[in-house]
């Protein structure tokens, strides 16, 4: 998250110096850079960033099983296994319910 918070300061900054020469579509294009950034959750516990998603909505478990289909007993067993993991299917079905996705990516060292 580190990263993705010093690349959206940086963009901001080109995008107040870029409004001497950048034209509106270009502004445009870089604003909604910007917003996909700030936007965007990275985690190495899934479980965690839909949590965060529910919180930052105001979501209820309840209403998160509703979208899905399933009852808030499974929801919240699927949110709250402590260490074990729910499995990839299952955090799919909970991030598609969120209107989301899952973007796997090496992580650079």
């Amino acid at each position: 998250m580190e990263k993705t918070k010093t690349y959206i300061i940086k963009l901001e900054e080109l995008e107040e110096k870029g409004k001497e020469w950048l034209d509106d579509e270009d502004m445009k294009v870089l604003d909604e850079v910007i917003e996909l950034l700030k936007s965007e959750y990275e985690a190495s516990n899934p479980v965690e960033v839909i949590r965060q998603i529910l919180d930052e909505r105001r979501m209820s478990q309840m209403q998160l099983a509703k979208k899905m289909g399933m009852v808030r007993q499974n929801v919240s067993q699927l949110l709250n296994r402590g260490r074990k993991a729910p499995r990839y299917d299952s955090i799919a079905r909970m991030v598609s319910a969120l209107d989301c996705e899952v973007i796997i990516r090496p992580v650079v060292k």
